[in-house]
């Protein structure tokens, strides 16, 4: 019983990011802070429209100019 408790708390503590990365994107995904068709911003001012959005990425169509 020792054994297994100490197990679970390993496989808990290897885990601990991945499964915060999972609930993150579904909370995330579920707030639907844009949808396809928006044109965003992001902080290093990389602007282009949202052509994908799932819960673990969002894929945006940029346009470069130079």
């Amino acid at each position: 019983m020792a054994t297994s408790g100490a197990v679970a708390i390993i496989f808990g503590l290897a885990l601990q990011n991945t499964l915060g990365d999972v609930f993150s994107g579904i909370t995330f995904t579920q707030g639907r802070p844009f949808v396809i068709g928006d044109w965003i911003m992001l902080s290093d001012r990389t602007e282009g429209r949202v052509t994908a959005n799932n819960w673990h990425s969002t894929f945006l169509l940029t346009f470069r100019t130079r």
